[in-house]
């Protein structure tokens, strides 16, 4: 379905304001979509430098809006079933959608949205045999390929099995593989991961658990086949944050896991497609839980920024302090990094910091968290023009502070960045009483 935004879109102009030193504001607000929080939303650019909104609301719609031509589809339109744990990927002159739909079962759909004409596509069942839950990856190529990879918990005979499945097209989601089970060794994987290199490749990431304790493997696509599982290393217990990411021709994969209840965050990066890995423990994040991390690059094959906030533990578990946001970087590919960099500017430690997210082009990096020093949940931003080196000496509202109850996604990534300009997706509540979250997104201009 096509249709213009709702008439309850609230535009809020904020041209430099008193309260953000250097920075130029703008603001929107959907006060006509009421989200459901526990699914992902994201902000993203396509091919055409339209900016897209996809979010999900309290009924289990999934809606894709384009921001430039104020248009907006349902992208589960003719299906009652709820939808969840959407994901997209820009192919051509298309946009494709992967969720999990609910209705009696659980069925793993896929459609197709022209970005042009925005008309839907028939959507194509992927699967249901393997029972699919809501943690949904989806990657390709211009050349027509497209991964999917999604988490399922089909059992057998001795009960429940969580694995990892995936499904290929290479004619641009025409047709798609037959199921592939890529975690047939374990009873217990991690959520998936992927990323998709410019040849086509894919990597999974997960982590296996059997009798030998926890490994960290990875499984490679290539030409239409699934090679050999690789074990990059033991490891403890993996939390939910594995990132991979592709830089220049390096591979890197970055998890955060405890040894023994102490938490660690390390990294590990193939030269070789994949065959083999060198590991980094960060040993300045031992005991350092975390609640937040994202990986980005500064597109220039060399530069690599790394967002992470949590709260320092005692080996006995006890905090110490409250969550804190911290910067990493590396201008080598990841072969060495900075020291672990405490980026908040505030004097006081009886208010919380997290949820970071992060962009970079080159050397000039931008971070947007959670801020909680105004007692309501506000926006704040800070950047480095040198590589993450220097910061400002002041953090940056993005919002008047203390004002409202505005919050970024606990996973997902939702800062981007399009010719000068950055803009955020976050959600904001009607009320002190957390009642009806809806989408708002800041843009902001750094005044050179």
């Amino acid at each position: 379905m096509k249709r213009l935004w709702k008439v309850g879109l609230l535009v809020l102009m904020l041209v430099t304001a008193s309260y953000a030193k250097d920075v130029s504001l703008k603001e929107e607000v959907f006060e006509n979509y009421v989200l459901k929080l526990t699914q992902p939303r994201h902000i993203t650019v396509d091919p055409n430098k339209h900016i897209w909104l996809i979010f999900t609301d309290k009924d289990g719609n999934t809606f894709a809006m384009d921001k430039n031509e104020k248009t907006t589809v349902t992208v589960n339109q003719g299906h009652s079933g709820e939808s969840s744990g959407t994901v997209f990927f820009f192919q051509r002159d298309k946009i494709h959608f992967l969720w999990r739909e609910k209705t009696e079962g659980k069925e793993l759909l896929f459609r197709s949205v022209d970005l042009k004409t925005k008309g839907l596509e028939n959507p194509i069942l992927i699967d249901k045999e393997s029972e699919p839950l809501a943690r949904l990856k989806i990657g390709g190529t211009k050349d027509g390929t497209i991964l999917l990879v999604w988490y399922g918990e089909k059992g057998d005979k001795k009960g429940k099995r969580y694995s990892i499945y995936s499904s290929f097209s290479k004619d641009f989601g025409k047709t798609f593989s037959k199921t592939v089970d890529l975690t047939p060794q374990t009873r217990s994987s991690l959520y998936p991961s992927l990323v998709v290199d410019e040849k086509g490749n894919g990597y999974v990431f997960t982590e296996v658990v059997n009798e030998e304790g926890h490994t960290l493997v990875v499984r490679k696509y290539s030409d239409g086949k699934w090679e050999e599982p690789v074990a990059i290393g033991k490891v403890g217990t993996v939390s939910i944050y594995l990132r991979p990411i592709i830089v220049g021709e390096r591979i890197l994969v970055f998890w955060f896991n405890f040894y023994e209840g102490i938490p660690l965050t390390e990294m590990a990066y193939s030269d070789d497609g994949g065959k083999t890995w060198q590991r980094k423990a960060f040993e300045s994040t031992r005991g350092l839980d975390l609640n937040g991390l994202q990986v980005v690059t500064g597109g220039d094959g060399q530069s690599l920024y790394v967002a992470l906030s949590g709260v320092t533990k005692t080996p006995e578990g006890e905090k110490k302090g409250k969550d804190k946001v911290y910067i990493l970087y590396s201008h080598d590919k990841g072969t060495t990094f900075s020291d672990l960099t405490p980026l908040r500017h505030y004097p006081y430690e009886h208010t919380m910091a997290h949820l970071p997210n992060i962009v970079a082009k080159g050397k000039e990096v931008v971070v947007v968290w959670n801020d909680y020093r105004n007692i309501r949940a506000n926006l704040y931003m800070n950047y480095s023009k040198d590589g993450g080196i220097t910061w400002q000496e002041q953090d940056i509202p993005l919002e008047e502070p203390g004002k409202f109850n505005t919050v970024l996604h606990w996973e997902a990534n939702n800062l981007i960045s399009l010719d000068d300009k950055y803009y955020v997706l976050a959600h904001r509540f009607k009320n002190d009483a957390m009642e009806e979250p809806v989408p708002v997104v800041i843009e902001f201009k750094i005044q050179k």
